[in-house]
């Protein structure tokens, strides 16, 4: 019940929200006190005011270092911190109360840090910062188990169960900025997007879309035929990409907006980047069979869209509802059942599909 209550309440939001979808794009740690969010007349989560202020000086010293791109010093923060957490705090790090409010701080702490990171995904950013960036992605898994050698095994698991799933986030958003780095190239020659215009005027959507709702008879075809007239739009006007992707921003809004706050967004975010994929690979092959001399070009830009569309998808599910954090293993916590994947927040089990 303390767990429900403290992954449900509104209090978890950030005490201040900004331009990036309600997390703080300062160099401050997240304010929230855990010890408020339980039931009346039972005990608090964590009950430790020095735990508490630790944890805050710990999130503090790993947002400057990210703020201040000392990427290479969070090892040795890891190192230092947990360390001292294992001398000072070893009943809460080997409880279940205590790895679950770490987790819980940790998830806000690393959706800080993504944004940190990539204050604006669609900003480009140097080749010597996205391979920094990279590196970084690359080490956090190894430099989390090395901080965390001796530790109690259910904190050892959960910590670096996190943080996997943080470097893969991190390893996506890179990529996707590099994508859009490469798209931006293309659009300034706009003698490509021409062609690829062109080239898409001569398939036959009429048939794709024929296709597409035999296999997806669910799909709405008036919805279908308004986003492909926006798509048109896009082209005709020569739009830059930070209008394609305000673009797909709106057709996710559109089709998940209605599902806030219902528990649904999850399963209905999956759906629609199914279905995406499916349209646009079905796009590609027509354009393919063509021999389209844009084909280069529109296979990038369905990476683009598929990819930032993902992006799109993961962030609103994120953040509409705490119940989408990255779920805890059954070994860790059995009496808690996983509703989605660990991984990937937008997929459903098998039981849950059927």
């Amino acid at each position: 019940v303390v767990y429900a209550v403290l992954i449900t309440s509104p209090m978890m939001n950030f005490s201040s929200s900004s331009q990036h979808d309600g997390l703080q794009a300062g160099d401050e740690a997240p304010k929230f006190d855990l010890r408020d969010l339980v039931p009346p007349g039972q005990p608090p989560l964590i009950d430790n005011s020095d735990f508490h202020h630790f944890y805050s000086a710990y999130e503090h010293d790993l947002i400057r270092a990210i703020s201040d791109e000392n990427y290479d010093k969070v090892g040795s923060i890891w190192k230092l911190t947990w360390s001292e957490a294992s001398r000072r705090f070893p009943d809460i790090i080997d409880s279940i109360d205590g790895v679950r409010y770490c987790r819980v701080r940790d998830f806000f702490l690393y959706n800080k840090l993504l944004h940190l990171i990539f204050p604006d995904i669609v900003h480009t950013m140097s080749s010597s910062l996205t391979k920094m960036i990279r590196m970084f992605a690359k080490n956090l898994v190894d430099w989390m188990e090395e901080a965390l050698e001796g530790l109690p095994q259910a904190f050892h698991q959960q910590k670096l169960h996190d943080i996997t799933i943080f470097a893969q986030r991190l390893k996506r958003w890179t990529s996707l900025s590099h994508i859009i780095k490469t798209a931006v190239d293309f659009v300034i020659k706009g003698n490509q997007f021409t062609m690829l215009y062109e080239d898409y005027g001569m398939i036959d959507f009429s048939a794709i879309l024929e296709q597409f709702l035999w296999m997806e008879p669910g799909c709405k075809k008036e919805t279908i035929v308004r986003f492909e007239a926006s798509f048109r739009k896009i082209h005709t006007q020569r739009h830059s990409v930070v209008d394609w992707c305000k673009w797909m921003k709106e057709i996710v809004a559109t089709v998940l907006g209605k599902y806030r706050g219902t528990g649904k967004m999850s399963q209905v975010g999956a759906e629609l980047y199914v279905n995406w994929t499916f349209m646009s690979t079905l796009v590609i092959r027509d354009l393919t069979l063509r021999s389209a001399g844009s084909f280069g070009l529109g296979h990038l830009m369905r990476l683009l869209c598929d990819e930032y569309i993902y992006y799109v998808i993961e962030h609103a599910i994120v953040t509409d509802s705490c119940d989408h954090l990255p779920q805890h293993s059954d070994q860790i916590l059995p009496e808690r059942k996983a509703k989605n994947e660990i991984e990937n927040p937008m997929k459903r089990s098998k039981e849950e599909e059927c």
